[in-house]
């Protein structure tokens, strides 16, 4: 089948079996591309699964990236706070940025551009204030008593502001075609 608009998919997981002649948007969940995505594709906190083609862009934020042996990415792929895993024969024919994570690459995986990450520390060196961000989530373990409490307070501050994303998009939904 195929499905000639944009699409978004906000607390669940999206498999593609056909074809999306648009963009697809994943919030909360993961996205399995078996078909093909005429646009781009974005992630949010959740991990992107690749067996078909995305003609556009690829983004994740906060999960993986796994282009496997018929995976193809015409365009450049973008990841922050995750890894990307490349196996022999997928392809990606643009640029491979990352922030805070790696790349693994088998030997006869195609990257036509360049793959570039940058360390946390280069970019607390580019960005001084992202340091005192994450300063924010350590305040909990000048505190007394179980080392578990800066987990749950991290936790509990991310869950926060997840929760807020999301009625934020559920309340103006043309939000995320204004930022695309």
């Amino acid at each position: 089948d195929t499905i000639k608009e944009d699409m978004t998919v906000t607390g669940g997981d999206a498999n593609i079996d056909g074809v999306i002649d648009g963009d697809l948007a994943v919030m909360g969940g993961s996205v399995d591309i078996n078909g093909q995505v005429d646009g781009d594709v974005a992630v949010f906190g959740g991990n992107l699964d690749i067996n078909g083609t995305i003609t556009g862009d690829a983004a994740v934020f906060g999960g993986q990236v796994h282009n496997n042996t018929n995976g193809n990415i015409e365009g450049d792929l973008a990841v922050i706070g995750g890894t990307v895993e490349l196996d022999s024969g997928s392809a990606v024919k643009g640029d491979i940025n990352m922030v805070g994570g790696t790349v693994d690459r088998d030997t006869n995986a195609v990257v036509l551009g360049k793959v570039e990450a940058v360390e946390m520390k280069a970019l607390e060196k580019l960005l001084p204030r992202i340091s005192k961000l994450g300063r924010t989530f350590k305040w909990s373990e000048k505190l007394p008593g179980s080392n578990s409490i800066p987990g749950i307070v991290g936790i509990a501050i991310l869950l926060v502001a997840y929760v807020i994303n999301l009625l934020v998009l559920l309340i103006f939904p043309q939000a995320i075609d204004k930022v695309t």
